[in-house]
């Protein structure tokens, strides 16, 4: 329509990204960088509440077609209750399979996820008044050049 996705840093020549962070290639005045610092707040990634395993099963049952296989089991024992107990227990045993194998890949991505926020660095060499120092990553702000 008209507003077309702006490119991300990343991908931008270095001069455009410097003149749109109002910066330097020489980096931020440590004045400058305290002031955007206080504007912007620490570079911080917020972090949810944590899921607990009662959470993480709730998922796997709030499901509108896990409903329906239930409900499925429940209608198939209840109108013949000789061969559609076995089909009723059949399609309860899938959907607790189903449960079971995705309560398991949550918990492992959970990990995973946690694993490697521990990864992430700590400090960041960046310039500021035309020197390369280093700097708490939480320190990190706009317009700040970092050295990789």
């Amino acid at each position: 329509m008209g507003s077309a996705t702006p490119e991300p840093w990343h991908a931008r020549q270095a001069a455009d990204a410097i003149r749109e962070l109002a910066t330097r290639a020489e980096g931020l005045s440590t004045a400058e960088a305290a002031d955007r610092l206080r504007t912007h707040g620490p570079n911080i990634i917020p972090r949810g509440k944590r899921d607990t395993a009662l959470d993480l099963l709730w998922r796997q049952i709030h499901n509108p077609l896990i409903w329906v296989l239930i409900a499925s089991a429940a209608v198939a024992m209840v109108v013949d209750p000789t061969g559609g107990l076995k089909t009723g227990l059949v399609i309860l045993a899938v959907v607790v399979l189903n449960a079971i194998i995705g309560f398991a890949q949550e918990f492992k991505a959970g990990k995973a996820i946690e694993a490697l926020s521990r990864l992430v660095p700590q400090n960041a060499a960046v310039m500021r008044d035309g020197r390369k120092i280093t700097v708490p990553a939480t320190e990190l702000v706009p317009g700040d050049i970092v050295l990789l």
